[in-house]
């Protein structure tokens, strides 16, 4: 079974129906490693005591690089969903959980830790 370090740090399959993908869930403490797996790059805050990570809902803390002008914005707790294609969308927490399970075929020790649903 995974730790919570473990999943905190980690990138597993997860399978939509019948679609498998990669995820990882960001946070202030993984957001620098999230954003080199996807080729974004991470935000930083200002705050009184220089720039660091805020994990509040209303600053992102990662912008992953699309076709457009425009990045895909994630915030603490959004999972970062890379899928079959190859390209990168970002789902809220709530989301994420009600539509993928676990792949247990291509991760047969691990399940989503409590609190993560």
């Amino acid at each position: 079974m995974v730790n919570s370090e473990e999943w905190a740090s980690g990138s597993f399959h997860f399978r939509r129906k019948l679609n498998d993908v990669r995820a990882i869930r960001v946070t202030t403490d993984n957001v620098r490693d999230v954003a080199k797996w996807c080729g974004g790059e991470e935000l930083k805050t200002p705050s009184a005591m220089g720039e660091r990570y805020v994990a509040q809902p209303l600053h992102p803390i990662l912008n992953i690089p699309t076709l457009t002008e425009f990045p895909l914005q994630a915030y603490h707790g959004n999972w970062v969903v890379k899928g079959e294609d190859g390209k990168f969308s970002i789902m809220e927490n709530k989301i994420f959980v009600e539509e993928y399970e676990v792949n247990p075929d291509r991760n047969p020790t691990i399940s989503f830790p409590e609190g993560v649903r």
